[in-house]
């Protein structure tokens, strides 16, 4: 898998709560891989309450033409939204 999408799961990991690792995470959401996107979509669905500011760019991929990115965000949003 590309280092991009390796690095989206780190971050989630390393600093769930950090300002910063939720800024990164969304910034790869417009990223032309579409490894690199599911990767930081379910980062940010791990990282849950945290990442409350990625709702807004995770609903906008609910358009998306891409079945699998259009799951993985509404999973995401479900889980920011209930999670720790």
């Amino acid at each position: 898998p590309p280092v991009r999408a390796e690095a989206a799961g780190l971050l989630s990991d390393a600093a769930p709560a950090d300002v910063r690792t939720v800024t990164a995470l969304v910034a790869l959401l417009t990223d032309d891989d579409r490894t690199v996107r599911l990767a930081a979509i379910d980062a940010l669905g791990t990282v849950g309450r945290p990442a409350h500011t990625a709702i807004e760019p995770l609903w906008r991929l609910i358009r998306d033409p891409d079945e699998d990115i259009r799951e993985h965000a509404v999973k995401a949003i479900r889980l920011i939204k209930e999670g720790p």
